[in-house]
């Protein structure tokens, strides 16, 4: 056998190996993420109720990337320029991708996709405060308008009060629900971290790169690197407007329509805090530029 006829024929082996541990891949990482549904909604403290949406979706997706594999996989087999292209792009020649590593990197995507549809159910969003680190407001000497849990810095999920600090965009996210903007989400965050269903870069960062300011759908393509999963953190994202209330004149105008980039604010932000009528509400996760001016009163409350 000539040294080319046995590179096309180990590629063609090894790619028929890559399709098929990637299919096991996705059934195995698909039951194991349903199993832990309960769980997860458990972490959320969310009601069970939720579970029977939550394992249809999961369902949907999963059968979805399991008939693009094979779509692929078609494609790549009738057609000797797209198996060139895809062959080329990949390391078919090495060895075949792990079952077991493939698996957990799927499930952990699985995981994510399944917290950020349950939080995005509940009328749950995420918080972004750009280019803002809690634990450096807390610590530089910022005359805070509201005391912050954070004097022993970041835990070890990178989390502090209610934050999740990102390395890669150099901010600090939060969760913030529209029914009850007083919940406490920092606990929540490290547990969801703490018992693995998933990571701050999967659930904020990749919800950030794919969801501001318009959010994207759950786009599922298979590559040469396998399936693509980036944009499976499915919840929307707001950034804190530094715009809105950042002047101390205007600490009673509750009319101004601000709160977030582009977008009008929430109904209950900025209105008298119902724990104390003197001091203007804000989210519990609210790092807008109110926090370090002082002569305001805000209420996380």
């Amino acid at each position: 056998m000539l040294p080319q006829d046995f590179y096309i024929a180990y590629n063609i082996y090894s790619l028929n190996i890559f399709f098929r541990t990637w299919s096991q891949a996705v059934d195995d990482a698909s039951k194991a993420a349903g199993d832990q549904i309960g769980d997860i909604l458990l972490a959320l403290d969310l009601p069970q109720t939720l579970r029977d949406e939550l394992e249809s979706s999961l369902q949907d997706l999963t059968q979805t990337v399991l008939s693009k594999l094979q779509l692929t996989l078609t494609s790549v087999q009738s057609n000797a320029e797209n198996f060139l292209a895809f062959v080329t792009a990949g390391n078919f020649s090495e060895s075949p991708p792990s079952l077991p590593g493939t698996t957990n990197d799927f499930m952990s995507a699985l995981n994510t996709y399944i917290t950020t549809l349950a939080l995005t159910k509940s009328n749950t969003y995420v918080t972004m405060g750009k280019d803002t680190s809690v634990p450096d407001l807390v610590t530089n000497g910022t005359q805070l308008a509201y005391p912050i849990n954070c004097s022993q810095g970041l835990d070890p999920q990178g989390v502090c009060d209610a934050w999740w600090r990102s390395d890669k965009y150099q901010s600090s996210f939060g969760l913030a629900n529209r029914n009850t903007p007083n919940t406490a989400y920092g606990p929540i965050i490290s547990k969801l971290f703490t018992s693995g269903f998933t990571t701050g870069e999967l659930l904020f960062d990749n919800a950030y790169a794919c969801h501001y300011p318009v959010g994207a759908a759950v786009d599922v393509n298979v590559t040469a690197a396998g399936v693509n999963t980036p944009c499976w953190s499915v919840i929307d994202v707001y950034a804190w407007d530094m715009a809105c209330h950042a002047d101390p004149a205007a600490a009673d105008d509750e009319k101004a329509d601000c709160e977030f980039e582009g977008s009008s604010k929430e109904p209950d932000f900025w209105e008298p805090s119902r724990s104390d009528s003197a001091a203007r509400s804000v989210p519990n996760s609210y790092l807008g530029p109110a926090i370090a001016q002082n002569a305001f009163q805000i209420s996380r409350a």
